[in-house]
């Protein structure tokens, strides 16, 4: 039941994480000099939450 509910979660997130990098991809090519640094800072970010989330649903 856990697993089916983490996969959901999987399959959500990384839609979603898709539509998000669009959107950053996007607004980054604006402002190409942030570019990696951005990057990072939204990963960490995002890997963060899905950790803590993990942390909460245990």
């Amino acid at each position: 039941m856990v697993l089916k509910m983490m996969m959901m979660m999987m399959v959500i997130v990384t839609l979603y994480l898709n539509q998000f990098l669009h959107v950053v991809v996007r607004e980054l090519d604006s402002l190409r000099q942030l570019n990696i640094t951005s990057m990072m800072m939204m990963m960490m970010i995002f890997l963060n939450c899905l950790i803590v989330h993990h942390r909460h649903t245990e």
